[in-house]
C-alpha cells in the first residue's frame, strides 16, 4: 500500500480491511465490483495510493492514468468481453460520491439506460481517454509557456 486516509472507504478496500474481493490487483492499482452497480458489469479501479479526485491529477500521474485505462480494458478481454463495448472513466468533481480517484468501468453500452451520471457530454463524467489527453495537453502548454519565458 502506498498511501491512504483512514476513514476512505477505498483506502480500507485497497488495504484489505473491508470486506471486498479484489478481481484484478497491480503493484500500483486494484479492480473490484461496484457496491451500487450502474450496469450489467461495473467495476472500480482505484490507485493504491490516495488521490482525492481527477482534478488532482497532474501530469506526472499519466503513467498511472494509462495504467488504469490499460488495465480496465485488459480485464474486460480476461471477461470475454470487448472493451468497446464498455465505458471506462471519472466523475468530475464535486460529483464524486467517494475522495478517492477511481474509474469506472461500465458496460455493455448498448444495454445502459440512461443516466446523466454516466454521460460524457455532461460535466459530471469525463472518459477517461479524454482526461488523458487534457493531462498531456496542460503539460504541452506548460512547456511552451516556460519556454516564452
Amino acid at each position: 500500500m502506498l498511501s491512504s486516509k483512514e476513514d476512505c472507504v477505498f483506502c480500507s478496500i485497497v488495504n484489505g480491511k473491508a470486506n471486498q474481493p479484489i478481481r484484478l490487483e497491480t503493484n500500483n492499482l486494484v479492480i473490484f465490483d461496484d457496491h451500487l452497480p450502474k450496469a450489467q458489469y461495473h467495476f472500480q479501479c482505484v490507485p493504491k495510493r490516495h488521490i482525492k479526485n481527477a482534478k488532482h491529477l497532474t501530469y506526472e500521474d499519466i503513467p498511472l492514468v494509462v495504467d488504469m485505462i490499460n488495465y480496465g480494458r485488459s480485464f474486460v478481454n480476461q471477461l470475454q468481453l470487448n472493451p468497446e463495448d464498455f465505458l471506462f472513466g471519472f466523475h468530475w468533481p464535486p460529483f464524486n460520491s467517494v475522495h478517492h480517484l477511481h474509474m469506472h468501468i461500465l458496460g455493455p453500452k448498448q444495454h445502459m439506460s440512461f443516466n446523466p451520471m454516466f454521460d460524457s457530454r455532461f460535466y459530471i463524467f469525463r472518459e477517461a481517454k479524454k482526461l488523458l489527453d487534457s493531462l498531456q495537453n496542460a503539460n504541452v502548454k506548460e512547456r511552451s509557456n516556460v519556454n516564452q519565458v
